[in-house]
């Protein structure tokens, strides 16, 4: 519940940011929204120690549509903010497409465990 309302809600302000700006940010720190208590960072938030958010893949103003989507990994064996990388493997990644990108509006999925895939289908997004 946790990764699809962070994940619904940072969609939602990188749309107003883009209404307001004629491009997507790649930052929080831009963006109209706070994540104190659930997750940390700027360009890619470290949340709950269990999953993590690129929040669009790239850096400052990012125009390539095959690139405006929002990601998130998650790993059930948590996450290391120290190391920055899972303390086991990856169990999905999710991603939901935003509005002016190569796949307007789509959620995609890929599950590599057997949690992942059933998250996956739990989402019903495109696998």
């Amino acid at each position: 519940a946790t990764v699809r309302t962070v994940a619904e809600n940072l969609k939602k302000a990188e749309e107003i940011y883009y209404m307001a700006n004629g491009y997507y940010e790649a930052s929080t720190n831009q963006l109209d929204i706070d994540f104190k208590g659930v997750c940390t960072g700027t360009d890619v938030l470290q949340c709950d120690n269990f999953f993590r958010i690129d929040i669009i893949n790239g850096a400052g103003i990012v125009t390539d549509p095959s690139n405006l989507y929002i990601g998130i990994s998650y790993y059930s064996d948590g996450y290391d903010v120290s190391t920055d990388s899972g303390k086991g493997p990856v169990d999905f990644w999710y991603r939901i497409w935003l509005d002016n990108s190569a796949y307007p509006g789509q959620r995609t999925c890929t599950g590599n465990t057997t949690l992942g895939k059933k998250f996956c289908k739990q989402m019903n997004a495109a696998q």
